[in-house]
């Protein structure tokens, strides 16, 4: 799935990424572990990421699904996260989430590009 976040420099973000409960074994994402990266260009080295969230209550599985019931993995992005990007004008970021398996297997389930508006409130 290919997504447009939007949103604005220096506020709280919180989003979905839905794991299609077809590609979902019958213990679906027990045992996963999620991340979020954000960059300026998708050849940026991971090091050179302008947000990394994982882990409990930054980026997490919070529905493990199942065959019939999709998983969900939610992204929490606070204002720190942002407000290092420039005021005057859109940030524009590519990012995406990946889920790991105990098995150290990678898949990417959702992914895009995040504009990130300057605030008119300083």
């Amino acid at each position: 799935m290919t997504s447009t976040l939007t949103m604005s420099r220096g506020d709280n973000r919180l989003f979905d990424s839905t794991v299609d409960h077809t590609k979902l074994g019958s213990g679906g994402l027990i045992g996963y572990s999620a991340r979020f990266m954000a960059k300026r260009d998708r050849s940026d080295s991971n090091a050179a990421a302008v947000i990394t969230k994982a882990g409990a209550n930054q980026c997490a599985v919070t529905t493990v699904g199942s065959t019939s019931i999709d998983g969900i993995v939610t992204t929490t992005l606070l204002p720190a996260d942002t407000t290092g990007l420039p005021g005057q004008y859109p940030t524009l970021l590519q990012w995406d989430v990946e889920v790991t398996d105990g098995s150290g297997v990678v898949t990417t389930v959702d992914s895009g590009t995040l504009v990130v508006s300057p605030d008119a409130t300083q």
